[in-house]
């Protein structure tokens, strides 16, 4: 497959080697992508996620992982659609504690459902950054997992590039006009066009029928809404003094 292609040269190229006689499990694949720096979106840990017997990569000496962080990120993900933020709740390990790769990591409270979320693969838990009744938005980390001597990265770095990425997305949708907003004149006078959709009490409309008025042009004066019969009386006072 093309993803598999691709990914195996990468590795390739810098210095590891794969077979399909001994592939490695999923968490072990998400460290050797971090390990390479070759991406940390939540993205590519779900593609690898989802082929935990990829035949990917065994090390060999030309290039040993020793000195190569294999920290792995707990990410708050989009769980479903418009998800902007959501609760931690209780951590079920603490730093220092060992957690199996998919063991139950910490719960997570949204607007819809509260759920314990998997650790996304086995390690210790090295630092907790989001502690309990933090309300964390959709990308930003929440803890790291690893072994004792894996250095840590600067976490705090890559959540803030995470919410300045966000807000940009927030304010260039701020700057499309919903539909609601777009000419509110013309929605008046669609509505008022339409004789039918006049609204008025028996009073505005005997008060309008017995001088003749347009209740289409007292609806279009007063923006719309029930028109009373002191609505059809200004309009006609309004009328007699410009002429």
């Amino acid at each position: 497959m093309p993803f598999y292609s691709c990914f195996a040269h990468s590795l390739i190229q810098n210095g590891y080697h794969y077979s399909r006689k001994s592939p490695w499990t999923a968490s072990q694949n998400i460290a050797a992508v971090e390990s390479l720096g070759i991406c940390h979106s939540f993205v590519l840990h779900c593609i690898i996620s989802s082929f935990p017997g990829l035949p990917l990569v065994n090390p060999i000496p030309t290039k040993s992982l020793e000195g190569k962080s294999l920290i792995i990120r707990v990410f708050i993900e989009q769980f479903y659609e418009n998800l902007e933020e959501a609760t931690i709740g209780r951590w079920l390990k603490a730093e220092g504690d060992r957690v199996g790769d998919q063991e139950p990591l910490v719960e997570i409270i949204t607007d819809k459902i509260t759920f314990e979320l998997p650790a996304p693969g086995s390690g210790v838990v090295r630092s907790i950054i989001s502690r309990e009744k933090s309300v964390v938005p959709v990308g930003c980390v929440i803890g790291l997992l690893g072994e004792p001597d894996d250095p840590l990265p600067d976490v705090s770095a890559e959540n803030r590039a995470t919410l300045e990425r966000r807000q940009r997305e927030v304010e260039s949708q701020a700057l499309i006009p919903s539909p609601e907003t777009v000419a509110p004149e013309a929605s008046v006078s669609e509505r008022v066009r339409d004789r039918g959709k006049v609204r008025a009490t028996p009073a505005a409309r005997r008060v309008a029928r017995e001088n003749g008025m347009d209740l289409a042009e007292v609806a279009a004066s007063i923006g719309g809404g029930l028109i009373q019969e002191e609505d059809v009386q200004r309009w006609i006072e309004r009328r007699g003094s410009s002429t």
